[in-house]
């Protein structure tokens, strides 16, 4: 049982949280719940889905002052003349 604890644990360890992951990508946009949306498309790759996703709403739900002005500020640039 400790073995599978550990396992389980070093697992969740190495896939990285995706909220941090998704908004430190600068080429990420829209960075609103992007960490969710991460997660679950790295379910496929990595088994850490149902450890990541609650920690991930969780997280992306604190980075909401932060991921909507980013947000904003990210599609102002994108409209603005060149």
């Amino acid at each position: 049982m400790k073995k599978i604890i550990s396992v389980l644990g070093v697992s969740i360890l190495l896939s990285g949280c995706s909220t941090v992951v998704c908004n430190a990508d600068k080429n990420i946009d829209n960075k609103v719940y992007c960490g969710i949306e991460l997660a679950n498309e790295a379910w496929a790759i990595m088994p850490t889905g149902p450890f990541d996703i609650p920690l991930s709403i969780v997280a992306d739900t604190l980075m909401l002052p932060y991921t909507i002005p980013a947000t904003m500020l990210a599609s102002d640039e994108d409209d603005a003349p060149r």
